[in-house]
């Protein structure tokens, strides 16, 4: 992956200074953090790839509101713009499940390459748009190049909690009808992370799988309302409450403290 990050950012270097003049540059490290618990706001329009710097808070809250976060450590990432800025890499939106995450920050002479992989999964029900988020010293300058770079995808044909799409099939604990489908999530193995959407609001976070016993944590999601809240309501209380699973053919069995739950069945 360095090796590849690194060809990458000579390409760029090509681009910018001419083969001549590759021999002169500078390079280094730019150490950078997250900055969690924030969503792009309904009002941005522009559905191209974008590369933003914001110095202030009210910029920052120009484009991006703060999403809910539930459990321990739920509150969004406040930034000191007397020492930091931000940067944004925005997405267009899209309807598949993604793995968006951030690779590197290097300084190049006078150029920033901001390195990310980006990999589209499974369709879904709803409309996403995707983001990364990441503060840095206040003191760094330059104009930021976004290079995409994917990891190598292994195909695995066989079923399992991980990587597949979890669609609502049944509740069983409080017995409830089913009135509409696009309640699921997915789960990604590599990241220890899950998305979804109850029907309404989209949601994600950390996970932890040991065995058949799961905990969904660090759960974060967005704050829209919609007519019909009920049933997006139980599913997002049972999904917390959620301790165990079993898969038996292409359904998913959740329990809570060995009490079925909810049933999913497979995209797949």
């Amino acid at each position: 992956m360095v090796q590849k990050t690194f060809l990458s950012i000579l390409i760029m270097l090509i681009s910018f200074l001419g083969k001549s003049q590759l021999n002169k540059f500078q390079q280094s490290t730019i150490v950078y953090s997250e900055v969690k618990g924030y969503f792009v706001k309904n009002t941005w329009k522009n559905n191209k790839l974008k590369v933003l710097k914001f110095t202030s808070q009210a910029q920052l809250e120009k484009m991006f509101g703060m999403a809910a976060f539930m459990g321990e450590n739920g509150k969004p990432t406040m930034v000191d713009f007397t020492k930091s800025s931000v940067i944004a890499l925005i997405l267009p939106k899209t309807d598949a499940a993604i793995d968006l995450k951030m690779l590197g920050l290097e300084k190049i002479n006078k150029q920033i390459a901001f390195t990310y992989s980006y990999v589209e999964k499974e369709k879904t029900t709803a409309i996403i748009q995707p983001f990364l988020l990441i503060q840095i010293d206040k003191s760094i300058k330059g104009k930021i190049q976004a290079i995409k770079q994917n990891p190598v995808i292994e195909s695995n044909s066989s079923l399992k909690l991980a990587g597949n799409q979890w669609i609502i099939e049944a509740f069983n604990s409080p017995q409830r009808a089913v009135d509409f489908k696009n309640c699921y999530f997915t789960i990604d193995e590599k990241t220890a992370s899950f998305f979804g959407s109850d029907g309404c609001n989209t949601f994600g976070g950390k996970v932890k799988i040991d065995g058949n016993k799961i905990s969904f944590t660090e759960i974060m999601s967005t704050l829209k309302a919609c007519e019909n809240m009920q049933q997006s309501e139980v599913f997002m209380k049972n999904f917390e409450e959620i301790d165990s699973y079993k898969i038996e053919g292409g359904e998913l069995f959740l329990y809570k403290k060995d009490v079925l739950i909810m049933t999913m069945e497979s995209f797949r």
